[in-house]
């Protein structure tokens, strides 16, 4: 059929190119674009082309019209001589202006035509100044040639020292530079002309190559006429601008004299010449007042074009320290804002660390740095790189050291200190910028920071108004600081800044504040400074909770922000301070509890916790992460294989702030941990062999003696294997029974009791019953106190790793030593009330004494009490003969707590915590506070709970829950006094305490068995937590077996 919808017989397309291929549209737009490209380029192609020719043509032209300029200058030489028609001179200038300065020319003909102009104009200065005066455009024609000239003389000076005919340039400079003949707006525009043309820097070139003979050392080397007199001129228009009343053109001569002049300070000239003489105000003078306040006005701008560095640095803090006596008995927030720019050139330059090798006294100083000063370290040792000694290092250490006398020097404390208007925030801000830069300063040597960073940190009304600066920033909440949001890092920098600054401070007056004085109500006549409610401190210690929190989210966390050398220093910078200040109040809240129960619990942290399951335990933890890995800096690689971020922020936070975690989820995470270590390492042992488990063969009456025998570090050289003990009796024969685990538990338990008791002389007790180190104990066991202190230390290292508790109550600074970063585990005088709390009132009382101490007849010495002989310990060298007075009794105070706490017991504690961390990990048991390691060492001191104990016991048949003896059991049990309780649970499981996760934790589960006969006691299996109870009907007879059971105490062989 045909179609009527047209031809139904179609022709074939013809193509006219000889082509029968039909092209497609897509095809014809591609080729369309590839000739409009093809096009282009050869549009571009042939304006270059235009370009260079028309560059190429330009140049020959210029030399071409130069060298005729050249001729006609030489034949009419002697003619302009002798001219008196300035015009014809400013022809030839302006051609010098087109033809001489383009291509830097610095010498030749070119120079000597230069040169012979600058000697004509000076020979017609009237009339020029009178034709720049009448005309602005010559005015700028005259400060062209002028820059230019000085370019060319600074050239032609590095090649010849002394060019007689260049100081004719430097004559005319002087002819026009703020000539009083010329209008102030023309002053000020040839000013920023010749700036704009490196007048500074040309000037200072040639005044280097004229100077000789001065040197680094000296400020008060004699110049001549010619160096005060470039001197004077280099800081000329500087001082015109700076006196004007144009305030960008002032800031724009500002910025020049920074980078050309004050960051150029490791040269000789610059560093022993012009800022000393600047500083003395004596040969050559400057603006002061304007030069601090246009300086601080420049620093404000964001897009100001210079930054700080080591030399800058050093050139401003010269500066204002000789400038303190024009500053003194003024409020000047400038001169704040300058220090605070100029320190921050501190941490921009490298450190350069000069190999040397440091005396025994420095590294034991080094070791004995606390944890906070360990974790601040991270920002300082790692930027470090040693070097060689050179000229170059030691110039910058005499710098690093000239700065460091001005941070000390009392007239420039008390004028930055001067300074701080509280009511400014401007002004807050710059004092915490200070702040920032002491902190974080690479040049600092030791961890003591200068004495201005404690005048801020000791100044109540700037602590209260930076706390309010930084609610100001509305930011406390951390909605910013969250997983999943974006984090803007550049407007987030000044809160970063103030906030980890008010940490610092506010740690550095708290360390000062006694736990009395804290907790008074009357802070402000106590005489600390620190004036904080409890409840300000209360959202104090909230909102760094919920800082660190937020940051943890941040940690690990591939940003664009990673990338910046500045992100990672500031961030870290705030983690430091803010995980400082959670530590401190968290310790403070051990020791006065201010705080509400689960206070420092993290929602977030918990389910993020719970998230990464790290909960079940891991022998691959990683202790000390964030030394080892920063958590702001670009992840390179993971230091286990296959971590992920949530694993590895987990492990941040058990690491540096485990607090903010629940204390049953941290207990639940080392008991794990330690099962999982154990069941690793005991999957190795072979239970065949003989030397798979530690043997104990031990007699009761001498249990400590025959176990320090039986298990000294070279019989049993690992403790965390299983231990098999035979107990012998009166008889010297093996007590019955198998050791299924209770024999086991109790060994511990009277092992312990016996080395721990007060009357063997390694431990002794305080006025609360609580045990440390016995300093006698080096008299008593004058040949081996050391294995003694470290067999202990294993034994309780034991217990911890067998989740058994004991009976032991440590004093709380002991506690507090064995969780110290470093083996030494200094503790301060905070925790001196714990060994001896009438020393602790009485050393408090000085603090306040007003009566005259020559009265108390104190001197830096001790009298110490060895085995009834007395001894005199001096606290510091020669200190018999230092008597106590008004001025030094602070430190009296400091030294003798810091000897009776920590140098008394130095190596007891030390071999201690050997022995300790021999059998379990330091960095596992510093999760937890004093307090909480007392409770997992002993147990909580709660009532048992009944019910939970109930809930987790099991019966043997015909025994059940229903059955009428067991009902009457749990009555009684329940009416039994606390300690019945605890008598009862002993004498089944060998353990007083229950579980710290309650009974289900117990080694076996709390069993029930029947006996027959009604006339038998209540016995019991401790290996596996067995009661052997009678079947009987009557309460009454059943109580009295059951109280004369558990109170007969006897053994397990008995049982």
């Amino acid at each position: 059929m045909f179609s009527f919808e047209g031809d139904h017989r179609k022709r074939p397309p013809q193509f006219l190119r000889g082509s029968n291929r039909v092209e497609g549209r897509n095809e014809t737009t591609r080729r369309a674009e590839e000739d409009r490209r093809q096009r282009e380029e050869l549009r571009k192609k042939i304006a270059r082309t235009v370009k260079l020719q028309s560059l190429a043509r330009r140049f020959l032209v210029r030399h071409q019209q130069k060298a005729l300029f050249l001729g006609e200058m030489e034949q009419l030489k002697s003619e302009l001589s002798s001219t008196q028609d300035l015009s014809r001179l400013l022809h030839f200038l302006r051609a010098a202006n087109i033809y001489f300065f383009r291509e830097g020319s610095s010498g030749g003909p070119e120079s000597r035509a230069i040169f012979f102009l600058c000697h004509n104009m000076i020979r017609l200065k009237d009339a020029c100044l009178v034709e720049c005066a009448k005309d602005w455009k010559s005015a700028l024609t005259m400060a062209k040639f002028i820059g230019g000239s000085l370019e060319l003389a600074a050239a032609v000076s590095l090649i010849d020292c002394s060019p007689s005919e260049s100081n004719s340039v430097l004559r005319l400079a002087e002819i026009i530079i703020g000539n009083e003949t010329l209008p102030k707006q023309t002053n000020l525009a040839v000013c920023v002309f010749l700036i704009k043309r490196h007048f500074f820097r040309s000037c200072l070139t040639i005044l280097k190559s004229r100077s000789n003979g001065l040197t680094l050392t000296s400020s008060s080397t004699p110049v001549g006429a010619l160096q005060l007199s470039l001197l004077s001129l280099l800081v000329a228009p500087l001082n015109i601008l700076l006196e004007g009343q144009a305030l960008d053109s002032a800031k724009l001569a500002m910025s020049f004299f920074c980078n050309q002049v004050l960051s150029t300070s490791r040269e000789k000239i610059v560093n022993a010449f012009v800022i000393r003489s600047l500083a003395e105000q004596s040969k050559v003078k400057v603006p002061v007042v304007a030069f601090s306040t246009i300086l601080a006005a420049l620093i404000s701008d964001v897009e100001k074009s210079f930054s700080a560095d080591i030399w800058l640095c050093w050139s401003l803090m010269v500066l204002l320290n000789q400038w303190i006596r024009i500053f003194i008995g003024t409020r000047n927030p400038a001169v704040l804002r300058i220090l605070s720019f100029a320190l921050a050139g501190l941490f921009s330059t490298p450190t350069v660390v000069v190999e040397k090798v440091e005396p025994v006294s420095m590294q034991m100083q080094i070791e004995e740095e606390d944890e906070d000063e360990d974790m601040e370290a991270v920002l300082t040792v790692t930027s470090a790189a040693v070097a060689p000694k050179t000229e170059e290092t030691e110039t910058l250490q005499e710098a690093k050291k000239e700065i460091e006398a001005v941070l000390e020097n009392p007239a420039f404390i008390s004028m930055m200190v001067e300074s701080l208007d509280v009511k400014l925030p401007t002004s807050v801000d710059d004092a915490a910028g200070i702040c920032t830069a002491l902190i974080i300063n690479p040049y600092q040597d030791g961890m003591i920071m200068p004495t201005l960073f404690y005048k801020f940190a000791f100044n109540t009304a700037f602590l209260r108004s930076l706390w309010q600066r930084v609610n100001h920033f509305g930011i406390l909440p951390s909605t910013s600081l969250n997983a999943g949001t974006t984090f803007d890092f550049a407007s987030n920098k000044p809160w970063i800044q103030l906030y980890a600054v008010f940490c610092k401070l506010l740690i550095c007056i708290i360390a000062t504040v006694y736990d009395d004085e804290f907790s008074s109500d009357d802070r402000a006549n106590t005489g600390t400074g620190f004036e904080f409610s409890l409840d300000e401190v209360v959202l104090i210690a909230a909102s760094a909770r919920d800082v660190a929190s937020g940051m943890v989210f941040l940690a690990y966390t591939p940003t664009p922000h990673q990338t910046d050398p500045e992100y990672a220093r500031l961030m870290s910078h705030l983690f430091i301070s803010v995980v400082q200040l959670i530590k401190e109040l968290h310790d403070r809240d051990a020791r006065r509890a201010f705080c509400p129960d689960g206070f420092w619990a993290s929602p977030r942290l918990i389910a993020l916790a719970d998230r990464t399951k790290r909960t079940v335990g891991q022998r691959d933890f990683i202790y000390d992460i964030f030394e080892k890995l920063n958590p702001f800096k670009p992840l390179k690689n993971f230091p286990t294989a296959g971590a992920t971020f949530d694993e590895l922020r987990f492990s941040l936070v058990v690491d540096q702030m485990p607090c903010l975690l629940p204390f049953q989820q941290r207990l639940l995470f080392v008991y794990l941990t330690l099962k999982a270590e154990k069941n690793a390492m005991r999957s190795e042992f072979d239970f065949l062999r003989p030397d798979s488990h530690a043997h104990v063969k031990v007699r009761r009456d001498y249990i400590y003696e025959d176990s320090f025998t039986d298990l000294d570090r070279n019989v049993v050289q690992d403790m965390r294997k299983p231990i098999k003990v035979t107990f012998q009796n009166l008889a010297g024969l093996d007590e019955a029974g198998v050791d299924g685990g209770g024999l086991f538990r109790e060994f511990m338990g009277q092992t312990l009791r016996a080395g721990f008791d007060a009357n063997r002389g390694i431990f002794r007790t305080n006025a609360d019953s609580a045990l440390y180190p016995n300093p006698e104990a080096t008299i008593l066991f004058p040949h081996n106190y050391r294995e003694h202190f470290f067999f202990l230390g294993r034994m309780l290292g034991k217990a911890i790793y067998e989740n058994l508790l004991t009976e032991l109550h440590f004093a709380d600074f002991f506690l507090k030593k064995l969780l110290a970063k470093n083996n030494l585990g200094n503790v301060d005088i905070h925790y001196l009330k714990s060994l001896d709390p009438t020393l602790f009132k009485n050393l408090l009382s000085l603090k306040q004494f007003s009566g005259d101490f020559v009265d108390l007849a104190l001197d830096f010495s001790v009298a110490v009490d060895e085995m009834g002989v007395t001894r005199q310990v001096d606290l510091k060298p020669n200190g018999r003969n230092i008597l106590v007075n008004k001025e030094n009794v602070i430190e009296y105070i400091f030294l003798m707590a810091d000897f009776k706490l920590n140098k008394q017991i130095k190596h007891h504690t030390a071999y201690f915590r050997e022995g300790l961390s021999d059998v379990v990990p330091i960095q596992l048991l510093q999760i937890f506070n004093f307090r909480e390691l007392q409770t997992l060492i002993s147990g909580a001191e709660e009532p048992i709970d009944v019910r939970d104990w109930r809930r987790n016991t099991v019966y043997g048949s015909p025994y059940d829950e229903e059955h009428p003896t067991i009902q009457l059991f749990w009555k009684i049990v329940q009416s039994l006094s606390e300690e019945s309780k605890r008598k009862l649970l002993k004498f089944v499981t060998s353990v007083s305490r229950p579980p710290l996760l309650g009974f289900k934790d117990l080694p076996h589960k709390f069993t029930i068995n029947p006996v027959t006969g009604q006339d038998r006691l209540p016995t019991a299996s401790t290996c596996m937590s067995l009661l052997k109870l009678p079947n009987v009907g009557d309460e009454t007879k059943l109580r009295q077996k059951l109280l004369y059971a558990i109170e007969s105490d006897s053994g397990f062989e008995l049982s």
